[in-house]
């Protein structure tokens, strides 16, 4: 009798740690793959970048023939075929239009900006960024608040766990 309960026992513990493992692999798997991706996108928006403030460069240095946005879109899609990772063109698109405002809120002077001569200009767009970085910090300080006092509710709440 007792080898017949040790032996169902046994078998419902293979059978558990069968199904754990494999719902772990499952999930192994998938994690592998969302952080591959998340990678491959991190690079592909990097490369996006380094395109663009490479053919703002050559338009103005003069040496580029073609529209910048096509001249982006062209170099970006040959990295992107190289690297064997296909897009669409409205995701490469997106990618360029990205980059450009990246470099746009960086302070870059784009060629053919004809603000960036322009004192007046050049410090009513610093105002600009200055403010966006004023409203930006402040949503962050009133997220730190909120997460501070949840942070606090919860330990008042562990606390009177404890005790009752």
């Amino acid at each position: 009798m007792v080898d017949q309960v040790v032996s169902v026992v046994v078998n419902a513990l293979v059978g558990v740690l069968s199904l754990a493992l494999s719902a772990g692999a499952v999930y192994a798997v998938q994690w592998l793959k969302s952080h591959t991706q998340a990678q491959t996108l991190a690079r592909v928006v990097q490369v996006g970048n380094l395109v663009v403030n490479a053919v703002e460069q050559a338009a103005a240095a003069g040496i580029l023939k073609i529209p910048k946005k096509e001249a982006a879109v062209a170099w970006l899609r040959a990295w992107l075929d190289h690297e064997g990772i296909h897009l669409t063109d409205a995701q490469i698109d997106a990618i360029i239009e990205a980059a450009v405002k990246t470099l746009k809120d960086a302070g870059a002077e784009l060629s053919g900006n004809k603000a960036a001569d322009d004192p007046q200009a050049r410090l009513e767009a610093a105002k600009k960024r200055l403010e966006d970085a004023q409203a930006k910090a402040s949503a962050a300080q009133a997220e730190v608040a909120a997460a501070q006092a949840a942070l606090e509710q919860t330990q008042r709440e562990a606390a009177a766990g404890g005790t009752a």
